[in-house]
């Protein structure tokens, strides 16, 4: 049985001077011993999907869930999209966030936990980056 162990407050704000959009999600029932069990992130991608307009770049509002960090890779919400705007194929449809209580897209993060060696919040952005900047059409969340 794994511990809880989200991610503490004090290492979330060291990250802010590199990632300057990040923030803290914090509701009452969250906050104890300043950990954080979530936060947000603006992350610069592609809209995806086939065409001409695949390549252009779009800013995805991140919900990540920190629930679980470091023991495993965050699961990721898109906040700022609507699911049918999204053509991006690795990015799946709506899933239910159990934090936020709603359906968001969700970003694929199923080969995170392999493809990064070291579990902080820097490879997470940085995963997050190169997902959503190049589309994986061998590994899809959703088809065109």
């Amino acid at each position: 049985m794994k511990t809880i162990m989200p991610a503490k407050i004090s290492d979330v704000k060291a990250y802010g001077a590199a990632f300057p959009n990040l923030e803290i999600e914090i509701s009452n029932k969250d906050a104890c011993d300043g950990l954080c069990f979530a936060i947000t992130a603006t992350i610069k991608g592609i809209f995806g999907g086939k065409g001409m307009w695949s390549t252009r770049q779009r800013n995805y509002r991140c919900y990540i869930d920190l629930t679980n960090f470091p023991d495993d890779f965050p699961e990721v919400w898109i906040r700022n999209v609507p699911d049918k705007n999204i053509k991006h194929v690795n990015v799946y449809h709506e899933h239910y966030c159990t934090r936020l209580g709603l359906k968001f897209p969700k970003v694929c993060t199923s080969h995170a936990q392999e493809e990064v060696r070291s579990i902080n919040l820097d490879a997470v952005i940085l995963y997050l980056t190169s997902i959503l900047s190049h589309q994986n059409f061998s590994d899809r969340a959703r088809n065109y």
